[in-house]
C-alpha cells in the first residue's frame, strides 16, 4: 500500500514539473511570437513581463532602464500579482551611486540571485529591498547593442524561494529575446526619426521642390510649396503637364543638359508664363532610393526681385538727386577693368577732380594701396574698415568702403559708398592712449599699494631701532660721546620715519600737510649727507644765501633735492666732478614768469642743483619728466624720480626747468613761492618731559621685539608690564585675572584675532579697561568707531619714547577720572 501511495506521488510530481515546463517553454514561444510581430513598444513589454510573472509564478516582474547623462536608475515598466503593491512611481530616480555593490554586478553581466535578500552584503540595497516589501530576489542584466541597458527584475513577497539553474537560463534567454527586441526598436525609431527630419526640411523650405523621372517626366516627390503653388498634390501627374500646362515635353526642358552633367548642378532662369512668376532654377541629377537617375529642381520665386529691378531701373532718375545729396562718396565701378562708371557729388568734394575727370579714372587713380584695392575688386569684398586713399592734392586719408555687387547692363559692376574716417582714427588713437593712461595709473597704484605694505613692516623695524636707542642713551652721560652718537641715530631714525610716513602718504595718495620751511636747513642737511657717502671724486660745493622760507612739506623737499643730488652723482661716477647747490631769492616778472611754467609774478626762492657729468642731447631733455623714462641700463632706475619729483615741485606752487648739453653737465633749477612769514630757525630744544607711573599694564604684539621693546620703555618708565606675542593667550590671560590690569597696550595687525578685534573681547570681560591700539598703517582704521571698541588712544609706529610716556599717562589719568 506505501508503495503504491510513493509511486502515485512520484507520478504527480513528474506530472507538475512537466505542466511547469510546459508552461515555461509557452512563455518563451509567446514572447518569441511577440517579439516579431508586436508594433507597440509600451504594450509589447507590459505583455512580457505579465507573461514571465505568470510563468515564473512570482510576486513582481519589472524592467530597469539605466539613464547615463543622470546616472540613475528608473523603473519604466512593471507587473505585479494579486494582492502586490506596485512599486513603479517610487522607484524613478534612483541613484546608481547609493547602489555600487549593485551596478557593479549588473555593468559585469552578472545574476543576482539570493533565495534570502539578508544575505545581500551591501546595507543599501537591503535596505531598499527590505522596504519594498522584498524575501527573494532574482536580477537579469540585459545589454542592448553591447551597451548595459537595465536590468530585469523577478520579486517574491510571500515567500523565499531559490531559483532553478534551468529558470535562470531560460530568463537569460528572455533578457536577450527583449535586448534583440530593444535594438531592433530602436533601429526603426532612428530610421523613422530620420525620414520625419528629412520631410520636415523639405516641407519647411520655402522654395518649390520636386523630383521626377527624366525618362517618363512622372513626378515622384514635391513639397509644401509645391503642392501650394500647383494648388495640389500632384505627385503621379507628368511635370510638362501640371507646371507647365502643356501636353508635350517642354522645348526648353533641361533634361539633356543634366544628364550629360550628369550630377553636377546647372542653374538658369525662366519666366513661367502658366504660373506668371519668375524663377531662379537649379537642376541636377540624383539616385533615387530604387537606383535610377531622377531629376531635382530647386526652384526660388524671384518675381518680386524681378518687378524691384524693374522699378529700380524705371525710376533710375529720380533717385539721381538722393544718389547726389548722400554725404559719403560713392562710386559705381566696373568690377573687371576697375574703370569708374558713375559717382555722386560727394565724390567731387572728397577727392578734388570734377565729375568728368573722375569718369575718365580707375578706382585704383584714387588709391594710395592700388594692389590691395585691386585684389578687394577681384575678390568681391563688401566691406573693408579701413583703405588709404589720396586726393588731388597728393593728400592720403584713411577711408571706410562699403561696397554691393551686382550685375547691371551685363557687366558685374559694385557700387562702392567711401566715407573719410579721418576723424574716428584719430579718436581711436586718442582712446588707446587714455587706455595706456590708464594701465598705467593702475600700475601707480599697484606700486602705492605694495609701498604701503613695506612701510608698515619698515615701521615696526623702526619701532625697535628707536626705542633700544632711547634706552641705550638713556645710560649714557648727557656729554659723552656715545650719548651724541646714540643722538644721531635717533635723527637718522626720525627721518626714517618722517620717509616712511611719506610712503604711507604717497600710497593712500593723500594731501601732504605743509607749513613754513627753511629751504637752507635741508639743503645743508641733504649736503651733509651727500659728503658722507659720495665717493671722493665728486666735489660738494653750496652757496645758500638766504633763510627765507616756503610753505612746503619739509620730508617731500628732501626727497626732491636727494632725486636731483642721486641724478648728478650718477652722470658723474665713471669721470668724477662737481655737484653744486645754489639757493636765492629772486622776484619774477609777468614776462619771465609765464615762460616758467606759467607762474604766478611775485617773490621766489630759486634753487639750483647743477653737475658737470656727461649732460643730454635736446631729446633726452625733453623727455626726462616723463613717467618711466629712463636712460639707465635695466635694473639700475624705474623712470620715477624726475616725474615724482616735477610732481612735488607742481604741487607746491613751483616750477623746474633743465637745461643741459651733452659733454657740459646739467642744471636743474627749482622755483617755489618764498613764505611772507620767516620761519623761524630751530633752535635746542628742551629735553622731553617724561611722565611715569606704577600701574600695571598688558601688552600684546606678534612681533617678539616689538613687545620686548616696548615692555623696555615702560618699565623704564615705573610701570610694572606683562607682555604676550599670542592674542588668544594674551585673552586668556586677561579672562582668570581682569582686575589685575590698569591698561591694554595691542597692535592691530596680529594673526588668530586682530587687534580691533582683540578689544572687543577685552571690553566684554572688563568694560572700564582702558586700551591704547597700536599700528603703523592708520588707513586700516580710519572708518572705524574707535571708542565702541573701548581704545582710548591710537599710538602710531614707530613711537618715541617720550610720545609714548605722554600717551600712556594721559590715558590711565582720563580713566582714574
Amino acid at each position: 500500500m506505501t508503495e503504491a501511495m510513493n509511486r502515485a506521488a512520484d507520478v504527480q510530481a513528474v506530472e507538475q514539473e512537466l505542466r511547469r515546463r510546459l508552461r515555461l517553454e509557452k512563455m518563451l514561444t509567446d514572447i518569441s511570437t511577440r517579439a516579431i510581430a508586436s508594433e507597440n513598444p509600451t504594450q509589447f513589454l507590459d505583455d512580457c513581463l505579465q507573461t514571465i510573472g505568470h510563468a515564473m509564478d512570482v510576486s513582481r516582474s519589472y524592467i530597469f532602464e539605466y539613464r547615463q547623462p543622470t546616472d540613475v536608475m528608473d523603473n519604466t515598466f512593471e507587473w505585479c500579482a494579486e494582492g502586490i503593491v506596485p512599486q513603479k512611481d517610487a522607484l524613478q530616480g534612483v541613484p546608481c551611486g547609493a547602489m555600487q555593490w549593485w551596478m557593479a554586478r549588473m555593468r559585469c553581466d552578472e545574476i543576482i540571485d539570493f533565495c534570502d535578500i539578508e544575505a545581500i552584503p551591501a546595507e543599501p540595497e537591503r535596505e531598499l529591498l527590505r522596504s519594498q516589501g522584498i524575501r527573494s530576489l532574482l536580477a537579469v542584466p540585459l545589454f542592448v547593442d553591447k551597451t548595459f541597458f537595465g536590468f530585469m527584475g523577478f520579486d517574491e513577497c510571500r515567500r523565499q524561494r531559490s531559483w532553478r539553474e534551468e529558470d535562470i537560463s531560460l530568463l537569460k534567454a528572455v533578457a536577450q529575446i527583449l535586448s534583440g527586441w530593444i535594438s531592433r526598436n530602436r533601429a526603426s525609431e532612428a530610421l523613422s526619426f530620420e525620414r520625419r527630419q528629412l520631410l520636415s526640411i523639405f516641407e519647411g523650405i520655402d522654395q518649390v521642390i520636386y523630383v521626377a523621372d527624366p525618362n517618363t517626366y512622372e513626378i515622384l516627390f514635391v513639397n509644401a510649396k509645391a503642392r501650394c503653388l500647383a494648388r495640389r498634390d500632384v505627385v503621379g501627374g507628368i511635370c510638362y503637364r501640371e507646371f507647365q500646362g502643356r501636353s508635350a515635353p517642354c522645348d526648353f526642358c533641361t533634361n539633356p543638359i543634366i544628364l550629360e552633367r550628369k550630377y553636377q548642378p546647372y542653374k538658369w532662369e525662366y519666366y513661367n508664363p502658366h504660373l506668371k512668376k519668375n524663377f531662379m532654377l537649379t537642376d541636377q541629377i540624383i539616385k533615387w532610393p530604387d537606383g535610377r537617375d531622377v531629376r531635382f529642381e530647386l526652384a526660388t520665386d524671384i518675381t518680386d526681385r524681378k518687378k524691384a529691378e524693374q522699378a529700380l531701373a524705371e525710376s533710375e532718375e529720380k533717385y539721381r538727386q538722393l544718389f547726389d545729396m548722400e554725404s559719403d562718396a560713392i562710386f559705381m565701378i566696373d568690377s573687371g577693368s576697375g574703370r569708374l562708371l558713375e559717382v555722386n557729388a560727394a565724390c567731387e568734394t572728397l577727392y578734388g577732380y570734377a565729375r568728368e575727370e573722375l569718369l575718365a579714372m580707375k578706382n585704383t587713380d584714387l588709391s594710395a594701396e592700388p594692389e590691395a584695392t585691386r585684389q578687394a575688386t577681384a575678390a568681391g569684398l563688401t566691406s573693408v574698415p579701413v583703405r588709404y586713399h589720396k586726393n588731388k592734392a597728393g593728400n592720403v586719408f584713411p577711408v571706410e568702403i562699403a561696397a554691393r555687387h551686382f550685375a547691371w547692363k551685363g557687366k558685374k559692376v559694385h557700387v562702392a559708398a567711401i566715407r573719410d574716417v579721418s576723424a574716428r582714427v584719430v579718436a581711436e588713437a586718442e582712446k588707446s592712449e587714455l587706455e595706456s593712461q590708464l594701465r598705467q595709473a593702475q600700475k601707480m597704484e599697484s606700486i602705492g599699494t605694495l609701498a604701503g605694505g613695506i612701510a608698515h613692516d619698515f615701521n615696526n623695524i623702526l619701532s625697535a631701532i628707536i626705542g633700544y636707542t632711547e634706552i641705550a642713551r638713556m645710560g649714557t652721560e648727557p656729554k659723552s660721546t656715545v650719548h651724541r652718537n646714540l643722538g644721531e641715530v635717533l635723527k637718522a631714525s626720525q627721518r626714517a620715519k618722517n620717509l616712511v610716513s611719506q610712503i604711507l602718504t604717497f600710497s593712500r595718495q593723500t594731501r601732504s600737510e605743509f607749513g613754513p620751511v627753511q629751504v637752507r636747513l635741508i639743503a645743508m642737511e641733504v649736503i651733509k649727507m651727500l659728503r658722507a657717502t659720495l665717493p671722493a671724486s665728486i666735489e660738494v660745493v653750496s652757496e645758500l644765501t638766504t633763510q627765507a622760507a616756503v610753505l612746503a612739506d619739509a620730508n617731500q623737499l628732501h626727497q626732491v633735492l636727494m632725486n636731483l643730488c642721486t641724478n648728478a652723482f650718477q652722470a658723474m661716477r665713471a669721470e668724477g666732478g662737481r655737484l653744486r647747490l645754489d639757493l636765492c631769492e629772486v622776484r619774477l616778472e609777468t614776462s619771465s614768469a609765464v615762460q616758467m611754467d606759467n607762474l604766478k609774478p611775485g617773490e621766489y626762492l630759486k634753487l639750483t642743483v647743477s653737475d658737470t657729468g656727461a649732460g643730454m642731447d635736446r631729446e633726452v631733455l625733453g623727455r626726462i619728466f616723463d613717467p618711466y623714462f629712463t636712460t639707465k641700463a635695466k635694473g639700475e632706475g624705474t623712470g620715477l624720480g624726475l616725474s615724482m619729483t616735477y610732481g612735488i615741485v607742481k604741487a607746491h606752487q613751483g616750477a623746474i626747468v633743465a637745461d643741459s648739453r651733452p659733454g657740459e653737465g646739467s642744471v636743474f633749477t627749482i622755483y617755489l613761492p618764498k613764505f611772507e612769514n620767516r620761519a623761524k630757525s630751530r633752535g635746542p630744544e628742551p629735553p622731553p618731559q617724561m611722565p611715569q607711573g606704577n600701574e600695571r599694564i598688558l601688552c600684546v604684539d606678534d612681533q617678539p621685539e616689538l613687545v620686548g621693546i616696548i615692555k623696555a620703555m615702560l618699565k623704564a618708565l615705573g610701570y610694572r608690564v606683562t607682555v604676550r606675542s599670542n592674542s588668544i593667550e594674551a585673552l586668556e590671560l586677561f579672562s582668570q585675572e581682569p582686575e589685575k590690569f590698569d591698561l591694554v597696550i595691542t597692535d592691530l595687525n596680529m594673526p588668530h584675532m586682530l587687534g580691533d578685534r582683540f578689544a572687543q573681547e577685552v571690553i566684554k570681560i572688563r568694560p572700564d579697561v582702558p586700551i591704547v591700539l597700536c599700528t603703523g598703517f592708520s588707513d586700516q582704521i580710519k572708518n572705524k568707531d574707535l571708542s565702541a571698541l573701548g581704545i582710548r588712544a591710537v599710538a602710531h609706529k614707530p613711537i618715541l619714547m617720550a610720545d609714548l610716556a605722554k600717551l600712556v599717562r594721559g590715558v590711565l589719568d582720563d580713566a582714574a577720572n
